[in-house]
């Protein structure tokens, strides 16, 4: 699957405002998958994602 070209955008333009405190990740990254497999309520979808890793 690309990406769309907008999110994609303003997905790496907060990774670049927030300075090295959070990263982007593709969905269909297979950590990813993982991860969202285990956050409660949330199903595999398209929709943009944050999600804090402790």
């Amino acid at each position: 699957m690309i990406p769309h070209p907008f999110c994609t955008n303003v997905a790496r333009g907060v990774e670049e405002e927030a300075q090295g405190w959070l990263s982007v990740r593709d969905l269909h990254n297979a950590e990813m998958g993982a991860l969202l497999e285990r956050a409660p309520g949330r199903s595999r979808g398209e929709e943009p994602v944050l999600l804090l890793v402790e």
